[in-house]
């Protein structure tokens, strides 16, 4: 199963609002309309916060769209007073899961407003979880509580559950875009290598086998080495084998000697599932024990945010940079000071100088796009290079040509904008019109 019409990798909104705004413009010399007009695709910002970081367990997710002023305004909110957002998952299809302790909301992109909530006891308690969707596999989300899977389906038949038992098989069809910027990281799948198969999930049995790897990264079977799944889409699997002492089982870590603090730069394996044939790449970014590997998957551009190792002299504080402008909302508890302590906090010993790595992996083009904020992420590339990236409480477009990227221009400025990360397209304006 494929997409249909191709929302996952771009809309036709992003590249009206683009053209709209016209080539050169600064952001801070011209508005813009993010609404296009009735007729066309409507664009929504989704924000969430995990309550992983943080002791404030009520913060929900909330679904917006842009505003004739640059500001935001909420369509939709997902979980109530008392629940809080676990996690986030995507088919790259048209669908996507955001997880709760309590259910899972099935969010459809041609109607985003009209979300269904799957009642789901045991989230939290999963190992693993990740959306399917492939040849052979229905679409859908699964979850490993106690040793087994189960599926939430994207669209059930009338006499499928809601709820139901699952196939390890279907991991095959893993569909997973990466991680997303900012302090948040929810954790990317995790598989492992047994001889010459990498196979998911990691730690559990029956598997899925997602590929087999090159000679030259064959592993003793014994030592089952933990690889994180950095992205897997129709076209292109991407992977991180963790090197010893960076973690995974106790066997390796023992067999390694001492810990490693830091990886950098951060070795990868691109698959390409058309030609099965794989690439080596040497990401400009930095893995610590207490951070992960910072890859976002759309098309064919991966992007990756530049970090460096750079352990702060000793009574001077954090490596992390303060900079100005980044929202002030507390982060670990009530009484923090906002996301720089939690930046210093999260990447203790590692400079994020805000620049985001821009790599396409069928033509070999690079670029860097410089925010100068740690606080930056690409949202959206689509097939014709239109991007929309996020600064601190700001959302910005620009467009990919040749080998650069075009001038920037102000999309959305708002305090909930620092909790945007996923961008989608929704149904057409003018049949949102026609419901209400």
């Amino acid at each position: 199963m494929g997409p249909s019409n191709s929302r996952a990798a771009a809309c036709s909104a992003i590249a009206l609002l683009i053209a709209a705004l016209g080539p050169g413009v600064r952001a801070q010399n011209r508005p813009r309309t993010a609404n296009i007009g009735r007729g066309h695709d409507v664009i929504y910002f989704l924000a969430a916060r995990p309550t992983g970081l943080n002791g404030l367990r009520s913060y929900a997710a909330s679904l917006y769209t842009a505003t004739d002023n640059h500001r935001l305004h909420r369509v939709r909110r997902f979980f109530g007073a008392g629940q809080h957002f676990s996690d986030y998952a995507n088919d790259l299809h048209g669908t996507i899961y955001l997880a709760g302790e309590k259910g899972i909301y099935v969010i459809h992109s041609d109607d985003p407003q009209n979300a269904a909530f799957v009642p789901v006891s045991q989230f939290d308690d999963a190992y693993c979880w990740s959306a399917v969707d492939g040849p052979g596999t229905p679409a859908g989300v699964q979850y490993c509580p106690s040793r087994r899977v189960n599926l939430v389906p994207a669209r059930p038949s009338a006499k499928q559950p809601r709820d139901g038992p699952g196939s390890w098989a279907a991991f095959k069809s893993l569909q997973f875009r990466g991680e997303n910027g900012s302090l948040y990281q929810a954790g990317p799948p995790a598989a492992e290598i047994v001889g010459a198969k990498l196979e998911m999930p990691y730690g559990a049995t029956p598997k899925a086998v997602l590929a087999q790897l090159p000679e030259r990264d064959y592993a003793n079977v014994a030592l089952r080495r933990r690889v994180s799944i950095l992205a897997s889409t129709d076209r292109y699997l991407v992977i991180w084998i963790e090197p010893p002492g960076m973690g995974g089982t106790a066997g390796v870590a023992a067999a390694a000697g001492t810990p490693l603090p830091y990886a950098a730069p951060v070795p990868v394996l691109v698959l390409n599932k058309r030609t099965h044939r794989w690439q080596s790449l040497r990401l400009p970014t930095t893995v610590s024990r207490r951070t992960r590997v910072p890859v976002r998957l759309f098309g064919n551009w991966l992007v990756t945010t530049v970090r460096v190792w750079s352990p702060p002299v000793a009574g001077t504080g954090s490596a992390s940079l303060g900079v100005a402008n980044e929202q002030k909302t507390p982060m670990y508890s009530s009484s923090s000071s906002g996301v720089h302590a939690a930046y210093d906090r999260r990447f203790l010993n590692v400079q994020i100088p805000g620049k985001l790595a821009v790599w396409n992996l069928a033509d070999g083009r690079r670029l860097m796009l410089n925010t100068g904020q740690p606080d930056s992420e690409v949202l959206s590339i689509g097939k014709n290079g239109d991007m929309l990236y996020r600064v601190n409480d700001a959302i910005y477009s620009a467009k990919i040509d040749g080998d650069s990227l075009g001038s920037a221009a102000l999309v959305v400025k708002s305090p909930a904008a620092a909790d945007i990360h996923w961008v989608l397209c929704g149904g057409r304006e003018d049949a949102r019109s026609a419901r209400k």
